[in-house]
């Protein structure tokens, strides 16, 4: 039985002999009530009391619920109208079940979980929408609904590798990072790897982030992976250690500065699809003696490989370079240390054409270009 909200009052023995009666609903404007509302008319042999069977369901700020706690009446307080907290409204997808933490509360009263509710989650581990469910237990029924999102970690978020502690960056939602720091410093090879599993989650290492080993003085070789097309600005600047870097073949573009100032570095290893070499990307490698411009090669940024003056060997195999796509000082002190010794061969075709534009961009009319 449900009474309607609205009701002031309950006289006495309203419900007398109501013998079938299990359940009533009484609503919070009920301020009243008078002696044995729910009496069925008999007695309890061992003390003759009034026997009552129902149970009174009301708000738990209810006269109705003061009511049955001082004449030892059995009720249930309904949660619906609980106040939820802790629960945000979204997580980051991590490869396990999302189940937050949550304090229920009724007025000021906090209710235990286990012993006055249950909480249960669905679709609680994928990204999408996820559910709380908050059932009512023991003197408390009802139930609250809540939903929550599961995000994938978005664009510019930073991943932590759990084994290596190494430093990513999400520059696709689910599916690419960046790397972005070797939190090893110690080591002194690394391979960039081309996929990476985090969080349930494996991504494709697309490309090396600006300045990610800059200034780190330990490494000594690295190799950039299958995946990976682009390393960033200043990516392994003032790494003074470095001496070897194998460069996967899927990388495009080198930043600016990439490789500057590596001083020990000796052997570079091009890919062939690299397409763009930045401003001092190679500036100041002062121990290269040896590097070959892949074929797809089509712009060289200003001071690319200025300064390294140990080269005695560059192979140039694209037939991309104008005087337009090869900045200033690109070739300046370029194996200064004899520039006698150093060869540039070049492109049949281009022969004539390289021969002025290189020593237009600080080439030594003291090295010997040929095809």
């Amino acid at each position: 039985m449900e009474i309607e909200t609205g009701v002031k009052s309950i006289g006495k023995e309203a419900f007398y002999s109501c013998n079938a009666l299990s359940k009533i609903t009484i609503p919070a404007s009920v301020k009243t009530i008078e002696e044995d509302i729910l009496w069925t008319g008999s007695y309890w042999i061992f003390d003759e009391s009034h026997v009552v069977r129902a149970t009174i369901c009301a708000p738990y700020d209810a006269y109705a619920i003061k009511y049955a706690k001082k004449n030892g009446i059995r009720y249930e307080i309904n949660i619906s109208k609980a106040k939820v907290s802790g629960l945000k409204a979204s997580y980051v997808y991590n490869g396990k079940a999302q189940e937050p933490k949550v304090t229920v509360k009724l007025g000021s009263q906090k209710l235990k979980k286990d012993r006055d509710y249950s909480i249960t989650y669905h679709n609680n581990k994928k990204a999408g929408t996820a559910t709380a469910e908050i059932n009512g237990m023991g003197d408390y029924v009802g139930t609250i609904t809540l939903k929550f999102k599961i995000t994938l970690p978005q664009k510019g978020a930073k991943l932590t590798d759990s084994k290596t502690k190494q430093i990513y960056s999400v520059t696709k939602a689910g599916s690419a990072v960046a790397f972005a720091d070797a939190k090893n410093t110690n080591k002194t090879t690394l391979v960039i790897p081309s996929t990476i599993k985090i969080g349930g989650i494996t991504y494709k290492v697309t490309s090396v982030a600006n300045n990610a080993f800059k200034n780190n003085k330990k490494l000594k070789k690295v190799t950039i992976s299958g995946n990976i097309t682009s390393i960033g600005a200043g990516a392994f600047q003032g790494c003074t250690a470095l001496r070897t870097v194998v460069i996967g073949s899927k990388v495009k573009t080198i930043g600016a500065k990439a490789f500057y100032g590596c001083k020990k570095m000796t052997a570079v290893t091009l890919g062939k699809n690299v397409t763009t070499i930045g401003n001092s990307a190679f500036a100041n490698c002062t121990s290269v003696q040896k590097i070959t411009i892949p074929a797809k090669v089509e712009k060289l940024g200003s001071k690319a490989f200025y300064n390294c003056t140990k080269l005695v060997a560059v192979t140039i195999q694209t037939e991309k370079l104008t005087s337009k796509n090869i900045g200033s000082k690109v070739f300046t002190n370029v194996g200064k240390n004899n520039y006698k010794k150093l060869a540039v061969k070049v492109p049949k075709t281009k022969l004539s054409l390289y021969k002025k534009i290189f020593k237009q961009k600080g080439l030594s009319s003291k090295s010997k270009i040929s095809k």
